[in-house]
């Protein structure tokens, strides 16, 4: 099977949207904290998606983060600054916080952590696709 280049060019592009909308609520006047988690949390799951279409593994469709980091690890995708602990932490990012009294209260620390995140590995992932697919096009 041969991964889709649009399907992962699109996947890519709008987990950039998301990091893009993170940036700018976070930095507004009045920082809009929980809705610029949930869009770093999208970009994560979004980014680690492209990854995964363009290995060909099919995955369910839910925003579980640490269970996408788990089909990534079987293709040696793995980040150190990124465990287990964090990724459930920043899957909730997906519901839970934007509903009221769900969940702890987000810092700006917090979140300004989840757009860091999203930032290296929506960044590290589309490094390894061009750098992939620069040296498949050689062969």
């Amino acid at each position: 099977m041969i991964p889709d280049p649009d399907e992962i060019k699109e996947w890519l592009l709008l987990a950039e949207k998301d990091l893009i909308s993170a940036q700018v609520l976070l930095a507004h006047e009045l920082p809009v904290i929980e809705t610029s988690c949930f869009h770093s949390q999208q970009a994560i799951e979004k980014a680690l998606k492209a990854f995964l279409v363009w290995k060909c593994q099919s995955f369910e469709k839910i925003h579980d983060i640490a269970y996408l980091l788990d089909l990534c690890k079987k293709y040696g995708l793995s980040f150190d600054f990124f465990n287990k602990d964090k990724a459930e932490t920043i899957t909730s990012y997906a519901a839970e916080i934007r509903y009221p009294f769900a969940g702890p209260k987000i810092t700006m620390d917090k979140a300004r952590e989840a757009l860091d995140i999203a930032n290296n590995i929506w960044r590290f992932v589309s490094d390894q696709i061009s750098i992939l697919q620069s040296k498949n096009k050689e062969q």
